[in-house]
C-alpha cells in the first residue's frame, strides 16, 4: 500500500503520530519520529526562522496553511515538500494539535510553478479550508457571553437547548473560562437520581439517618462544589417538592442536611441546564416559577446543530482525529462522499450524534479516509407523515463483521441507548418504551454514563 505522508504534532511543535508514508519520506523508524521537533530537528538552519513564523500565524489566525519548505532526512539530504498544516481544536475553538500532510516536489521544478498534486486538492477541499476553527458565529456569541458569565460567579445561569446541544460543555466553559480555575464542578444529572434520593444526593446526610446508610453520614454534592460550581443538569427533572429546597439554598447560602440540625453555610455558583422549555414547565405548573426566575438571572439558548451546519464537518473532522489516535486507527481526512452524507444529514441528536457516529465508525473500520461505506448504520433523513420529519436506519449491507479484537459489549450497549435517546428527543419514558426497558433501568444506564457531551 502506498501511504501520503501525514504527522500530527502537539502544541509545542512535536510529532505525536505519523503514518508509514512519512517514515519513508523521511528515512526513519516511526519510533525515531515520534517527539521530534519539527523545526529544531527536522528544518534546515537557515530555513528555522521562516518555519516558526508560519507556525506562529497558524497559533494566531487557527486558518490552514499551505506552503513549501525543505525538510533533512535522515540521512542529511534536503527534501522540498508541498505541506498543508491544520489545527484541531476542541469545541471551544482552542488548538489541541496540528496535521500536516506533505508530498514531495518534483526535481526539476521550481515550487512557484510546480501544479498541486491531485491528493493534495482533495485533501484541501475535505478540509473546507474556508473555515476556521469549529463554532460558527451563532456559536460564538454563546461562547463569549458565557465568558463574561465566568468573570462573575454570583450570577445563575440557565443553559436551555435540545439535548446534545453541548449544554455542559458551555457550563464548564461559565465555570473554567481561560482554564485556570481550580475550584471544583460538581455536576448531577437529576434525571438520573431517583426522587427518594435526590434530597440526600444534593445536601447530604447525618450519621444514623437511614438504616443501611453510612454510619458517619455522607457529604452531599453541595458540600463538594463548596467555592465552585454546581451543575444541575436536565433540571426540569427535580421533584416538586424539592425546588422550594433548592430556591432557599439560592436565596439564604445556606441548607440542612437530611437529618441535620445545624446550618451550613454555602459558597456554589449554580448553573442549570433542561432540554426542554422551562417556561412552558411553569405555566404547566411543574416548575415553581419563583425558581425559574432565580435561576434565569444568566441565560444561555444554544442553537440545534441543524440551524448551525457549517459546524458539522469541523466537529467530525475533529472527532475523526481524536477517535483515531485513541482506538490506533489510520483515519486521516473525510472523503467528499461521507462529508456530502455528514453535511445533509438533519442530526436530531445533536453534537453528541456527531461524536457517536464517527466513533461507531471508527470503531467498526480502519482506512485512511472516512467514505460513504463507513456510514452504512447513520440513520438518514426521510420524508415524514403530512411533511413532519420521519428517520429510516440504513443497515449496513452483508453481515455484520465483528472486530477481529473482540467486541465490548458495555460500549456496544452504550452506543445503542444513546442513539435511541437522541432519536426520541431526549424523552425518557420513549426511549425506556422503545427499549423494551423500565425508567429506573434506564436511569442507571444514563448516570453511569454521565459526564459526556450534553
Amino acid at each position: 500500500m502506498k501511504w501520503q505522508p501525514f504527522a500530527s504534532l502537539s502544541i509545542d511543535g512535536r510529532i505525536i503520530n505519523c503514518n508509514p508514508g512519512f517514515c519513508e519520506l523521511m528515512g526513519y523508524q516511526r519510533e525515531e519520529l515520534i517527539g521530534l521537533d519539527w523545526v529544531r530537528d527536522l528544518t534546515p538552519p537557515e530555513d528555522r526562522e521562516q518555519a516558526l513564523a508560519v507556525r506562529a500565524r497558524l497559533r494566531r489566525t487557527g486558518e490552514p496553511l499551505r506552503y513549501f519548505e525543505f525538510l533533512v532526512r535522515k540521512n542529511g539530504r534536503l527534501v522540498l515538500v508541498d505541506r498543508l498544516v491544520h489545527q484541531v481544536c476542541d469545541l471551544r475553538g482552542k488548538a489541541m494539535y496540528e496535521c500536516s500532510f506533505v508530498t514531495v516536489v518534483s526535481a526539476g521544478k521550481s515550487p512557484e510553478t510546480q501544479d498541486a498534486p491531485v491528493w493534495l486538492e482533495k485533501v484541501a477541499k475535505s478540509l473546507n479550508i474556508s473555515q476556521v476553527g469549529i463554532f460558527s458565529q451563532q456559536m460564538k456569541g454563546v461562547v463569549s457571553q458565557a465568558e463574561n458569565y465566568h468573570r462573575d460567579r454570583s450570577i445563575p445561569v440557565l443553559i436551555e437547548g435540545e439535548t446534545g446541544t453541548g449544554k455542559e460543555i458551555i457550563a464548564r466553559i461559565i465555570h473554567f473560562g481561560d482554564g485556570n480555575e481550580k475550584t471544583p464542578f460538581v455536576a448531577i444529572n437529576c434525571a438520573a437520581v431517583s426522587a427518594n434520593l435526590f434530597e440526600s444526593e444534593l445536601f447530604g446526610y447525618e450519621a444514623g439517618t437511614f438504616t443501611g446508610g453510612l454510619p458517619q453520614g455522607q457529604k452531599g454534592k453541595l458540600d463538594l462544589a463548596r467555592g465552585g460550581t454546581l451543575f444541575l443538569d436536565e433540571v426540569a427533572d427535580i421533584p416538586l417538592e424539592l425546588q422550594g429546597k433548592l430556591l432557599r439554598v439560592l436565596q439564604e447560602k445556606e441548607y440542612y442536611r437530611v437529618g441535620g440540625l445545624r446550618k451550613i453555610a454555602t459558597d456554589v455558583r449554580v448553573i442549570c441546564a433542561t432540554n426542554v422549555n422551562l417556561h412552558r414547565k411553569v405555566s404547566e405548573g411543574t416548575f415553581r416559577q419563583d425558581l425559574y426566575y432565580r435561576l434565569k438571572v444568566g441565560y444561555l439558548a444554544l442553537p440545534p446543530l441543524r440551524e448551525r451546519r457549517e459546524e458539522v464537518l469541523p466537529l467530525a473532522r475533529m472527532f475523526l482525529a481524536e477517535f483515531s489516535q485513541k482506538k490506533g486507527k489510520r483515519f486521516e481526512w473525510i472523503g467528499d462522499g461521507a462529508a456530502e452524507i455528514l453535511r445533509q444529514y438533519h442530526w436530531p441528536g445533536n453534537v453528541r450524534e456527531v461524536r457517536n457516529v464517527i466513533e461507531w465508525a471508527i470503531f467498526l473500520h480502519d482506512d485512511r479516509e472516512l467514505r460513504p461505506a463507513h456510514l452504512g448504520s447513520l440513520t438518514k433523513l426521510i420524508s415524514g407523515v403530512a411533511g413532519r420529519p420521519g428517520y429510516e436506519v440504513v443497515q449496513p449491507e452483508g453481515t455484520l463483521e465483528l472486530p477481529t479484537g473482540g467486541l465490548p459489549l458495555e460500549e456496544f450497549i452504550d452506543h445503542i441507548v444513546v442513539r435511541t435517546l437522541t432519536l426520541h428527543g431526549g424523552n425518557k419514558a420513549e426511549t425506556a418504551r422503545c427499549l423494551g426497558i423500565s425508567r429506573p433501568c434506564l436511569y442507571r444506564r444514563l448516570k453511569r454514563l454521565a459526564g459526556g457531551c450534553n
